[in-house]
């Protein structure tokens, strides 16, 4: 009887050491299933705060703007998607589609290159676009984040540059374009006819750069005979055996005819220029003289074919799409933006004049939001007006 008292309390008494054993095991299962989730919350939370610091460093503060610029400068994640994919959760399936493939998932049907952009108006409405690739393709660069010029790397240098002495006089807010020299009789007479509107070829580069540089004021000069200076050093080239203008002598000459309220002056040349020690280019600018110069490309050197290489000798789509390209690139320089390493953009670089043309007319979000903070326009309806402008202007059977 004893014996199996004994018997029966020794069983007793190791069933409640297993039960025990079992609750500090779970015990210590369930504390460090928590303390896993902790981790894993913070490793998120810090995750989220380096991916907001980084999209803020890209883009700046967006609180202050309205809801459509928010949207599209936002769409700059695409390119920390792209290139951090480190930061990126594997929640977010959307940033994942878009780091691998370059395009976002549909939800109706899946097909690849239907792409779902919500409406940069303040409704909730979506609208579907087809595109054969993204509105705003990310580059991918090997370099640090800080190398490339963010928003605020270009805010830093732009407050600088334009700090001076604005505090005793009206801050300058003009862009003139100033042609430069004489032009062939079919540029002179170039007449586009819209309705009751008559635009010749310089009040149609004048209206697109006011809508592309939405708040500040675009306005055209009388022709200025520079080419005639003695300070303005000239050549023939030897390949092309074409007139050449040194691009380096014509921005002081510029920088003289540039008014008090002018906030850069960009000159149009029919005769092609070149910066010394080149051979040629389409454009360049000089901030520290506020001043550009753009030409019409007629005789480029690279691969130069003299059989096959034909002088402009009528205004076309081309012709305006070269020089509207060229004004956009070389003017936003002179309001201090570099050229752009994030997305495919109207900043990116060329080498040639084959591929400046084949960049896009349009800035990135990146480059776009360093333009708004400048111009301080409505996103919005500045591509309204350029898409009103493109449509109705740039595609007349005279063109």
């Amino acid at each position: 009887m004893g014996s199996s008292q004994s018997t029966g309390e020794k069983g007793t008494s190791e069933q409640v050491f297993d039960k025990s054993e079992a609750s500090k095991a779970a015990f210590q299962d369930c504390k460090g299933s928590n303390e896993d989730s902790t981790q894993s919350r913070f490793h998120s939370l810090i995750t989220q705060l380096q991916r907001t610091k980084e999209l803020e460093e890209l883009i700046g503060k967006l609180q202050h703007l309205p809801r459509s610029a928010q949207r599209l400068f936002s769409l700059s994640e695409a390119y920390l998607a792209n290139n951090v994919c480190a930061y990126i959760p594997q929640s977010d399936s959307c940033l994942q589609k878009l780091s691998v493939t370059g395009s976002l998932p549909n939800d109706t049907d899946g097909s690849e290159g239907l792409i779902k952009v919500e409406n940069l108006s303040d409704t909730n409405a979506y609208t579907e676009h087809k595109y054969k690739e993204p509105l705003f393709v990310p580059l991918v660069i090997a370099s640090h984040l800080s190398k490339p010029q963010t928003f605020s790397r270009w805010k830093h240098t732009y407050t600088v540059h334009n700090v001076y002495p604005f505090v005793c006089r009206r801050k300058p807010n003009v862009i003139y374009l100033q042609p430069i020299d004489d032009y062939p009789t079919f540029i002179q007479g170039y007449i586009l006819q819209k309705g009751l509107l008559t635009l010749n070829f310089f009040e149609v580069l004048q209206g697109f750069m006011q809508i592309f540089f939405s708040g500040l004021e675009v306005l055209v000069r009388a022709p200025a005979q520079i080419s005639t200076s003695d300070k303005v050093q000239s050549r023939t080239h030897e390949l092309t055996g074409q007139h050449q203008l040194c691009v380096n002598d014509i921005y002081p000459e510029l920088r003289l005819l540039l008014p008090s309220d002018g906030l850069a002056i960009i000159g149009v040349s029919w005769t092609d220029i070149y910066p010394r020690g080149f051979n040629f280019t389409l454009g360049e600018a000089s901030i520290s003289h506020h001043a550009a110069v753009v030409s019409f490309g007629r005789f480029e050197t690279k691969d130069f074919n003299a059989d096959t290489n034909k002088d402009v000798e009528e205004v076309n789509g081309q012709i305006l799409w070269k020089i509207i390209k060229t004004l956009t690139h070389e003017s936003c320089h002179l309001l201090g933006l570099e050229h752009c390493l994030f997305f495919r953009c109207a900043m990116n670089e060329s080498s040639s004049v084959s591929e400046a043309l084949q960049q896009p007319l349009f800035l990135c979000p990146v480059c776009l939001r360093k333009l708004q903070q400048a111009c301080h326009f409505d996103v919005l309806e500045r591509y309204e007006q350029m898409h009103s402008f493109l449509k109705r202007k740039l595609k007349e059977p005279s063109i």
